[in-house]
């Protein structure tokens, strides 16, 4: 069930430093599945600074345990997650605006949600003659979305013809839990048209408002994510990070826009550093949080290249 690695998925360094002081909430998946929360443990790469899962489920289980909706306490679908389904892309549009991305004027292009569940994020754009593929290994979900919504459902890349190219690319919230990054970004960089776009959101702890952040993740988490790291691996596969953002939504979230490109992305990478903000972040107290009452919330940013 669990898989250790003995590399970093990013670098391929094997010098690990474990990450002894992020204490996640009690996680009833692991007793579920028999294992204690000494089982599993959150490490840094030193070479590179990402931060991931080790030992962790391994790729078949995970598979089966999305497929399965495991990870649901009902079979029903909320009209919450309808909603928040919904505004998903809608709450980023002026991001893309921000950026000469004009995604509601979109028509006639081919487009792909990544971990799409119910497929809601982006029907608007199928209803206005825009051809959608959401891929999703959750069959319950998949089976609600095929009924109420228009986009074409896969439940890996595979399924999709090899010949289809995108536009559009979006993945929310994912990543951070598919077994391996690379599977994604490797596929993003094939599937991607000349000129096209890839947009990433992801949880992040940096900036991130206390444990509000970390309470979120569990055994189903993998990875850490900033954008050194997330640069890291879309260059890796031939993709440049043109554009990112950092906004509070519950918690801190990093949203990313990418292209195919030789570019590289260069960010100075202090582990020293690293380890310094990710500590303060999920240390501070209750009064410390963003947003709180008597705290002023800190404004999204934006950086572009």
């Amino acid at each position: 069930m669990l898989i250790t690695l003995d590399k970093c998925q990013l670098c391929g360094s094997k010098d690990f430093l474990g990450l002894n002081g992020i204490v996640l909430k009690p996680d009833k998946r692991k007793a579920n599945l028999n294992l204690r929360d000494e089982d599993t443990g959150w490490y840094m790469c030193q070479a590179c600074s990402f931060i991931f899962q080790n030992p962790r489920l391994s790729r078949a289980y995970i598979e089966e345990y999305y497929a399965r909706s495991d990870y649901h306490e009902g079979r029903e679908i909320s009209e919450g997650q309808i909603g928040h389904t919904l505004i998903q892309l809608a709450r980023l549009e002026l991001f893309l605006a921000m950026n000469g991305i004009n995604i509601g004027a979109t028509r006639g292009a081919t487009c792909l949600d990544y971990g799409c569940g119910i497929g809601a994020a982006l029907n608007f754009m199928a209803e206005r003659g825009n051809e959608v593929w959401g891929v999703e290994l959750d069959r319950h979900e998949v089976e609600f979305g095929r009924k109420h919504y228009k986009i074409k459902f896969a439940s890996t890349p595979d399924e999709i013809p090899k010949e289809t190219r995108f536009d559009f690319i979006f993945t929310h919230h994912c990543l951070e839990h598919v077994f391996d990054p690379n599977d994604f970004f490797a596929y993003a960089a094939r599937a991607l048209k000349p000129g096209g776009i890839l947009m990433a959101t992801v949880p992040s702890w940096r900036y991130s408002n206390t444990m509000n952040f970390i309470n979120g993740f569990d055994i189903s988490d993998n990875s850490m994510f900033d954008h050194v790291s997330l640069s890291g691996f879309m260059n890796k596969h031939g993709l440049f990070q043109f554009s990112h953002m950092y906004q509070n939504n519950d918690d801190w979230e990093l949203v990313t826009l990418a292209r195919k490109s030789p570019r590289k992305n260069y960010y100075g990478i202090n582990h020293q550093e690293t380890l310094a903000e990710l500590y303060s972040n999920v240390s501070k107290r209750h009064s410390e949080r963003l947003g709180e009452p008597g705290v002023p919330a800190r404004d999204s940013f934006i950086v572009r290249m």
